[in-house]
């Protein structure tokens, strides 16, 4: 079936490329390809807020318009809800999104990426071209994927933090060394 061979390319992908510049992107261009979505966007909570860490076919009006979405499934995410429509043309909660006017968006799914009760992104996908692409399968397929990626992502900005502070401890021995002090307990100089 697509969503086992989608299990197993993002498999392939965590092992092969996690830490790596485009693994997002990557993920990303999986989903597209399993959801027959056009389009797509993965955002990442950051210190500055929602950032858009990978994208495909998406111009800047339909970002701006994600980047909203995102924070909407944010706060769905309480309500245990994602957001989803079949026909946003015709949808009163997405028809006057611009986004949605200008692109012509008919099918649109928005889901939170949440760990431990913190959410740190959103995946958005959508499609111009018709209704009704995403179904209920694919919702729990996107679901299990967003489950996944979100605490690949976490364990990632774990491990990312933790070798920037040991790469930080390191320089600070070298500094120390250098300044003529030697570690234990010894009263030589250097």
């Amino acid at each position: 079936s697509i969503y086992l061979k989608t299990l197993t390319r993002i498999a392939e992908l965590i092992n092969a490329h996690l830490g790596k510049a485009g693994f997002v992107q990557h993920i990303l261009d999986t989903i597209i390809h399993c959801t027959n979505a056009e389009r797509g966007a993965l955002f990442i909570k950051t210190a500055k807020g929602i950032e858009l860490a990978a994208g495909q076919n998406i111009d800047h009006t339909t970002i701006k318009d994600a980047n909203e979405l995102s924070l909407t499934a944010i706060r769905e995410l309480e309500k245990k809800k994602i957001i989803f429509t079949f026909d946003a043309l015709s949808d009163p909660d997405f028809n006057v999104k611009k986004s949605v006017i200008l692109n012509k968006i008919r099918s649109l799914m928005c889901i939170p990426l949440s760990i431990s009760g913190n959410t740190i992104g959103a995946i958005y996908l959508d499609s111009r071209l018709k209704t009704g692409i995403f179904g209920p399968r694919d919702k729990e397929f996107l679901l299990t994927i967003a489950k996944i990626l979100s605490s690949v992502i976490e364990k990632s900005f774990i491990f990312q933090r933790i070798t920037e502070e040991n790469i930080l401890l390191k320089s600070r021995i070298i500094e120390e060394i250098g300044k003529g002090y030697i570690i234990g307990n010894s009263s030589t100089r250097m």
